[in-house]
């Protein structure tokens, strides 16, 4: 009956660790071009690249060079629109699967010093 209470507690914790697509859809939108979508979704290297190429973009605008640099921008962020259902969906399971671990390693350890006592 414990190990059942224990899934849920598990279960319980993993929902609050949970993303949203419709959330990060909206990121995406509204403020994808500095990768805000990515920090939400913890993809943290690929939203400093955002943010980066962001930067770079506006201060070398008026070089030329800030066109090119919106471009890839621009197809990164068609890209994203298309995976990001699914890197929600691996970011969900990745935290369910360490919620659950825990809780299942909480588990053992209070079986093992019920055992010693």
């Amino acid at each position: 009956m414990s190990e059942i209470m224990n899934q849920r507690i598990g279960l319980e914790k993993a929902k609050l660790g949970y993303k949203k697509v419709g959330i990060a859809y909206l990121l995406w939108f509204f403020l994808g071009s500095l990768g805000i979508h990515r920090f939400y979704i913890k993809s943290y290297i690929m939203g400093s690249v955002y943010l980066i190429l962001f930067i770079i973009s506006i201060l070398t605008f008026f070089f030329g060079l800030g066109e090119i640099i919106a471009i890839v921008i621009f197809i990164i962020w068609i890209y994203d629109a298309i995976t990001l259902n699914s890197k929600v969906a691996k970011v969900n399971l990745k935290h369910l699967n360490t919620c659950l671990d825990k809780s299942v390693d909480n588990q053992l350890d209070k079986e093992i010093f019920k055992d010693k006592s």
